[in-house]
């Protein structure tokens, strides 16, 4: 089972919703239905982990104390599919502005440096590659492009903030994600 670290708007929250309205409009123009994503940008990629280092990872993250910060998402982005990577794929994201989250982003890779098998994520998008990034769609073909930029260079004004840290895990085979575990920063 493959653990991040992950933070969000919080569930029924107009962010949480404006953003879950976005991913139904773009499958619809897509054309390809996708998974509807819980909106979160993961802030560290822990790789396969046991049950025993998810717990050795719990009691780390109980122990710090963040202070809730603000985050902005007015822009958007897209990863585009390359050929000749295996499991490459068009997805296109929304981009949370706040200096907070780059700075959680280090903190965490220095924190848990020790705690993951070498992956692919460590590798290539943390530190100096790391992109925050909330994943709207990641099902559909080029041709789709223009399309989607142009329904979302209508729509985004979105803030929320972040109040807490949520473990969650992915199961490749059944492509679900799940909250582990929630963190809640000291108020």
């Amino acid at each position: 089972m493959k653990s991040y670290i992950v933070a969000g708007p919080v569930r029924g929250s107009e962010a949480y919703d404006k953003i879950l309205h976005m991913q139904k409009k773009i499958i619809k123009i897509s054309g390809n239905p996708d998974v509807l994503y819980d909106p979160h940008f993961t802030l560290k990629a822990l790789g396969e982990t046991s049950e025993e280092v998810r717990g050795k990872i719990a009691c780390v993250l109980s122990g710090l104390r963040f202070t809730p910060f603000d985050v902005n998402i007015n822009d958007f982005g897209f990863f585009r599919n390359d050929p000749s990577k295996e499991g490459s794929r068009n997805v296109v994201f929304l981009r949370p502005e706040s200096s907070a989250v780059y700075g959680m982003h280090l903190l965490l890779c220095e924190i848990f440096s020790g705690y993951e098998q070498e992956n692919y994520y460590s590798k290539f998008f943390e530190n100096g590659n790391f992109q925050p990034h909330i994943t709207i769609n990641s099902k559909f073909s080029d041709d789709c492009f223009e399309k989607i930029a142009n329904y979302l260079s209508k729509e985004i004004d979105i803030s929320f903030t972040v109040d807490r840290l949520v473990m969650a895990s992915s199961e490749k085979e059944k492509k679900t994600w799940s909250s582990i575990m929630e963190f809640p920063f000291v108020i």
